[in-house]
């Protein structure tokens, strides 16, 4: 599997002209492709995670570039394949923290099924033991897209 190459990819990731390099030569849907083929290689889903989650920091184009190439679900599969894995899960509350706007539009999409899954994985790794950091993330993110949810349902009816 190519981990070191998804491993350089986040950390490269982190520079605002990478970030657009990376995009630009189709790293996202690359990277999320490997999340799928390799699903069950935690360092792989670490770094893919971390590095998916660095290339929206301060990014429209490429949160929409990992919602179209299903980074999200990826993110949500990492996190429920390797749910005892706190790696995986604090890099992927790291990257769902990045893409929080497209999150909370998920939760206000009733027919989204993203959001419950959100909260189910969410729910799931607030109560392991990650750093408070993670565990903030996990709380804060599991509270706006449960009330998102909530606010999106009740406008529904």
């Amino acid at each position: 599997p190519p981990e070191e190459e998804c491993c350089v990819l986040a950390q490269w990731a982190v520079d605002a002209y990478y970030r657009v390099v990376i995009a630009g030569k189709q790293g996202i849907p690359a990277l999320v492709r490997a999340m799928n083929v390799f699903a069950g290689y935690r360092g792989l889903q670490e770094c893919c995670c971390l590095a998916l989650g660095n290339l929206c920091m301060q990014s429209g184009g490429n949160l929409i570039a990992v919602e179209a190439a299903g980074g999200v679900a990826a993110i949500v599969a990492a996190m429920r394949n390797h749910s005892s894995s706190v790696a995986v899960q604090s890099a992927a509350c790291d990257a769902l923290r990045n893409m929080s706007n497209l999150l909370l539009a998920h939760a206000a999409t009733p027919s989204s099924s993203i959001g419950s899954e959100l909260i189910q994985v969410l729910s799931h790794a607030k109560e392991m033991y990650l750093l408070p950091s993670h565990h903030s993330i996990a709380e804060n993110l599991l509270s706006a897209i449960s009330a998102q949810s909530a606010k999106s349902r009740w406008n529904h009816y």
